[in-house]
């Protein structure tokens, strides 16, 4: 039973990171864009 709550946990932590490093890479892609728009409107 413990090992279960084992693979549980290690998905759980994956998950966390996996999540945290798209959001990461959303912000700079989001960020590119809004700059991108600020330029064309120059």
């Amino acid at each position: 039973m413990i090992e279960y709550a084992l693979i549980a946990a290690l998905i759980a932590v994956v998950l966390v990171v996996v999540l945290t490093a798209l959001g990461v890479e959303l912000g700079v892609t989001f960020t590119k864009i809004k700059d991108a728009l600020t330029n064309a409107n120059k």
